[in-house]
């Protein structure tokens, strides 16, 4: 399988081997939660497709289409705290295509059988520790918008300097994982700095032959705030 195709996961930064900032509780409470129909569809991030489905519930189903037919399923919630777009997501499950001589048509028939079960959590699987992954999202143009996941050196600091607003706990290899309750999770969400979080990454929308759909034209100061921080951290670390 591409390598790249599992370090762009990360976007979503859900996976037990992510390096920080996963947590047991949602960062959320129910209120927070919004759902943008616009935001169904596919997007392209580097070659790799995410697409986005409503499951129900002010819910997405998320697929990562990967190589041979691997798919990730994440469900995943929007949430809107103070003036500033996250989503909360987890990994639901992992599909390997059954045959590796799959043809194109069975894997489809294969995905549409399945439908939105593979977005459910299942409390008897083996995948029982689903951590919640924050993503700062900005949604910048008609058909783009961007995820900023976490800086990775700024949660480590952060403890480092008794200066993390959030219960936690740290592993072997230094890595955070938040431990508070979602009323407490959800108050340091809101208050996370422009530092706490990368550059980001941007998806574009894989525009469909008919019935265009206009997505979300919720433009922020934080993209300017972003580029601004990248050329600061540039300067000092030239």
């Amino acid at each position: 399988m591409n390598m790249r195709f599992w370090g762009l996961t990360t976007l979503f930064a859900v996976f037990p081997f992510q390096s920080n900032g996963q947590s047991i509780k949602p960062f959320y409470e129910p209120e927070d939660v919004v759902f943008k129909p616009e935001l169904v569809g596919n997007w392209n991030l580097e070659g790799i497709t995410f697409e986005f489905r409503n499951v129900g519930e002010k819910t997405y189903g998320i697929n990562l289409l990967g190589d041979d037919g691997v798919v990730i399923h994440f469900r995943a919630h929007l949430i809107q705290l103070g003036g500033k777009y996250f989503l909360d997501g987890q990994v639901s499950g992992i599909e390997v295509p059954k045959k590796i001589n799959e043809t194109q048509e069975q894997k489809e028939e294969n995905r549409k059988t399945n439908q939105n079960d593979v977005f459910r959590l299942d409390e008897h699987d083996v995948f029982l520790n689903r951590h919640h992954g924050l993503v700062l999202v900005e949604f910048t143009s008609a058909d783009e918008f961007v995820g900023h996941v976490w800086n990775d050196a700024w949660l480590p600091r952060m403890a480092e300097q008794r200066k993390l607003k959030c219960s936690y706990l740290k592993d072997e290899m230094g890595r955070i994982l938040l431990t508070g309750d979602s009323s407490q999770l959800r108050s340091f969400a809101q208050q996370l700095p422009v530092e706490a979080f990368d550059s980001g990454s941007e998806l574009t929308r894989i525009k469909q032959e008919q019935g265009k759909v206009v997505a979300p034209n919720d433009r922020s100061s934080f993209h300017a705030k972003f580029r601004k921080a990248d050329k600061n951290k540039q300067r000092r670390s030239g």
